[in-house]
C-alpha cells in the first residue's frame, strides 16, 4: 500500500511551472554553503551527512558523489537528487518512513522526467539562450528575498572559496535548463490543433424535456410502447409537454420537473441517441418516439444555443484556448510518460529503485531491487515492508504473507508493518485477520489522528462494526484535542495553501 503524503505531494502537481525559481534558489543556496539547510557545503567529495529528514526513508547514509541513476547511459549523481529536495525539508520532519518514501519517490520521478526531457531536447536540436540580464535579475531577486546586501553576499561566496563568476555560471546553467524544459514542452504541446467543429461542439447546447417510459417498469415492451404513444397523442392534441411528462414518464424527472433535462452539450453524460435527437429536433418542436436500450423517449426542445452570431464570435477564442490548454497538457504528459517508458533507466539504490519500480507496476524489477536490499540490510523493517508489498503486487500472496509475518515477529513494535499487512489481507479478502492487525496499529499508534482516521475507514469498509466503533471514539477524542471541532481542513484549503507557498518569491 503506497500511502500518499498529502500536502507534500501536492507540490509536485505544480512543480513544473514553479521549478525554475525553486531550482535557481537552490543553486544560490548551495553556493552559500547550504544556508537554508544549516549544514556545511556539499562542494567536495567524501561521505557527506544528509540534511535532517533526508536521512530517513530509503536513502539512509549515502555518498553524495555516488551515481544514483543512469538514464540512457547518462549518469546522475545522488547529489543532484538531494539538491532538488532542498525546498521541501520542512515536510519531512517527524514523518514515518512510508511517507518519507512517498516523497523521495515523487522526487525521483521528477528527476527522471527532467533528465529525459533534456535528453530529448538535445536529440531534437532544441536550443535556448540565457541573457546576462536574466542572471542578474535572479541574483538580485534572491538577495531581496533573503534581505541581504550584495557586498555581504559576495563575502559569503568568497568564504566558500568561490567567485561571483562561478555563482553566475551556476545560475546561468539553472536558467538554461529550465528554459529548455519549457521550450520542449511548448514544442510538444504545439502539435495539438483545435479545429472549428470542436469549438462549435463545445459552444452549442440544448435545453430539452424528456418523457421516458422504461421497459423495466412495464410487463411487456408493447405495454411501454402503448404508453409512450398515448403520451404522444395527448401532446399532439394540445396537452402541455411538461404536464404529459409528469403524467406518463417513468423517469424521476417526470413528476418533479416536467421532464426538464436542463441544458446539455454534445458529449455530456446522456444517452448519445438522446443528445443526437435533441440537436436534430427544431427548437419548440417535439421529436418522434425513439428507442434506447432502457426504454422509449419523446423529446421537446425548449431552447438552443447554436454556434453562430455575435456571442459565439465573442466566446470562441476563449473556448479554443481552454480546449487547447487541456488537450495539449494531456498530450505532453502522455509524451513524457511514453518517453520515460522507452528510456533505459538504471537505479543504483536498491530500496529507492524497488519503490520506484513498484510505483510503475514493474513488480519483477521491484522484487529484484528489494531482494538485493534485504540481503544488504536484513534488519531494516522498511525493506521488509516494501518487499511484502512487492510480492503481493507480483501475485505471490503466500510469500507476501510470510514476509510480513516474519517481519512483525522481528519488529513487533513497528506499527507500519501491521498497517501494511492489514491492507493486503483486506485486499485478499481476509477481513478478520486484517481487522486484528489494524487493532494492533491502534495499540501502537493510537495517538496519531491521521493513522487512526485511515484505520477507521478501512474497518468501516470491511464492515467491522465493533472495531470501527472503538476507533471512531478514539478519532473523536483526538479531534477534540486537536481543536478540529466541525471545521476540518478541506482539500481545496490545502490546495490554496500550496498555491500560496509556491508563489514566485521574486515577484
Amino acid at each position: 500500500m503506497l500511502i500518499n503524503l498529502g500536502g507534500a505531494l501536492m507540490i509536485f502537481r505544480k512543480l513544473r511551472e514553479t521549478s525554475k525559481i525553486l531550482i535557481i534558489i537552490v543553486v544560490v543556496t548551495f553556493a552559500l554553503g547550504g544556508t537554508l539547510w544549516g549544514i556545511t557545503s556539499f562542494m567536495g567529495g567524501g561521505q557527506q551527512q544528509l540534511p535532517q529528514g533526508m536521512d530517513q526513508g530509503a536513502l539512509g547514509e549515502v555518498n553524495l558523489d555516488d551515481t544514483l541513476l543512469t538514464i540512457n547511459d547518462e549518469d546522475v549523481p545522488t547529489f543532484e537528487f538531494v539538491q532538488l529536495a532542498q525546498q521541501y525539508m520542512g515536510y519531512l520532519q517527524g514523518l514515518p518512513d512510508h511517507q518519507i518514501m512517498d516523497f523521495q519517490n515523487e522526487l525521483l520521478h521528477f528527476l527522471i522526467e527532467r533528465v529525459v526531457i533534456i535528453q530529448q531536447a538535445q536529440a531534437r536540436g532544441i536550443e535556448v539562450e540565457v541573457r546576462d540580464e536574466e542572471v542578474e535579475e535572479i541574483i538580485e531577486g534572491y538577495l531581496l528575498q533573503m534581505g541581504m546586501e550584495r557586498e555581504q553576499f559576495e563575502q559569503q561566496i568568497r568564504a566558500q572559496g568561490m567567485t561571483m563568476d562561478q555563482v553566475k555560471e551556476d545560475v546561468r546553467n539553472a536558467i538554461w535548463e529550465q528554459n529548455l524544459l519549457q521550450e520542449v514542452e511548448g514544442v510538444i504541446r504545439s502539435e495539438i490543433v483545435i479545429d472549428e467543429e470542436e469549438i462549435k461542439e463545445k459552444f452549442e447546447e440544448v435545453r430539452a424535456r424528456n418523457i421516458f417510459v422504461k421497459f423495466e417498469e412495464h410487463e411487456t415492451k408493447e405495454d411501454a410502447r402503448n404508453l409512450i404513444e398515448q403520451a404522444k397523442a395527448e401532446i399532439d392534441g394540445g396537452m402541455d409537454f411538461a404536464e404529459a411528462a409528469a403524467l406518463f414518464s417513468d423517469s424521476s424527472l417526470g413528476p418533479d420537473k416536467g421532464g426538464d433535462l436542463g441544458y446539455f452539450k454534445r458529449g455530456d453524460a446522456f444517452n448519445p441517441l438522446l443528445i443526437e435527437t435533441a440537436f436534430e429536433t427544431p427548437q419548440g418542436e417535439v421529436s418522434e418516439i425513439f428507442e434506447t436500450e432502457q426504454g422509449f423517449h419523446l423529446i421537446k426542445v425548449e431552447d438552443k444555443r447554436l454556434a453562430e452570431g455575435e456571442k459565439y464570435e465573442q466566446e470562441k477564442g476563449q473556448i479554443e484556448q481552454e480546449l487547447w490548454s487541456r488537450r495539449s497538457e494531456a498530450h505532453f504528459n502522455q509524451w513524457v510518460d511514453e518517453t520515460i517508458d522507452q528510456a533505459d533507466i538504471k537505479i543504483h539504490h536498491s530500496i529507492l529503485g524497488g519503490y520506484y519500480w513498484m510505483s510503475k507496476n514493474k513488480h519483477d524489477k521491484a522484487l529484484e531491487h528489494l531482494k538485493e536490499a534485504k540481503a544488504e540490510d536484513p534488519d531494516n523493517p522498511l525493506i521488509s515492508n516494501l518487499l511484502g508489498q512487492a510480492f503481493f503486487r507480483f501475485g505471490d500472496t503466500e510469500e507476501a504473507f510470510e514476509t510480513y509475518q516474519e517481519a512483525i515477529e522481528k519488529f513487533p513494535q513497528n506499527w507500519e508493518l501491521y498497517f501494511a499487512y492489514a491492507d493486503i489481507l483486506r485486499q485478499a479478502g481476509d477481513y478478520s485477520s486484517s481487522a486484528d492487525n489494524l487493532m494492533a496499529v491502534v495499540d501502537l499508534q493510537g495517538d496519531d489522528y491521521y493513522t487512526m482516521l485511515q484505520t477507521l475507514r478501512m474497518l468501516e469498509g470491511m464492515d467491522k462494526k465493533e472495531e470501527a466503533e472503538e476507533v471512531r471514539e478514539i478519532v473523536k477524542n483526538l479531534e477534540k484535542e486537536l481543536g478540529f471541532g466541525e471545521q476540518q481542513l478541506e482539500p481545496e484549503d490545502l490546495e490554496e495553501q500550496m498555491d500560496e507557498m509556491l508563489e514566485d518569491p521574486l515577484n
